[in-house]
């Protein structure tokens, strides 16, 4: 088991329902992992991580899951039921609220980045930025500034929804 499922699983399970089974704990995890991230897949993307590798992820947080040092009863079926105070459910949705915040910056980062990193920046950059928001006409005074571009396509994106992530 690796380190980082059991880190997903534990910043996770204070945001789940008090019943819930193992597949509804993965997808709420990849949820939010996905949200820490500027991401151009669709939402159904966590579904198909899970169903093409149920066996494996149901195993490992079995295994988890008793390690957890939350009170976890396991109920017939495949569900569990847990109980976290809701002190803790707000201290574990106020980080995720960082951490996506803090993705998001990086993200953005990242991108302003390749301008000193690529030589054709502008090129990777607006590749880059169509793959989240299609089909944005680009006005003419920003073309040749990266940082403007991707501030409008963000504005864009923003207005269309495209840049929500798991809904």
């Amino acid at each position: 088991i690796s380190i980082a499922s059991i880190t997903t699983l534990f910043n996770t399970l204070p945001l789940i329902k008090t019943t819930f089974n193992l597949q509804e704990l993965w997808l709420r995890s990849f949820k939010f992992t996905y949200k820490s991230e500027v991401r151009p897949e669709n939402g159904n993307n966590t579904n198909n991580i899970y169903s093409n590798n149920k066996y494996y992820l149901d195993a490992i947080a079995e295994k988890i899951l008793d390690i957890m040092p939350y009170p976890i009863n396991k109920k017939e079926e495949g569900s569990y039921t847990v109980y976290i105070t809701p002190k803790k459910k707000l201290i574990s949705y106020t980080k995720w609220f960082i951490r996506i915040l803090n993705g998001k910056m990086l993200s953005f980062l990242r991108l302003i980045k390749c301008l000193f990193t690529f030589k054709n920046a502008l090129t990777y950059g607006y590749f880059k930025l169509s793959k989240h928001t299609p089909n944005v006409k680009i006005p003419k005074p920003l073309e040749n500034s990266l940082f403007f571009t991707c501030f409008y396509i963000f504005l864009v994106g923003v207005k269309r929804k495209t840049l929500k992530q798991n809904r």
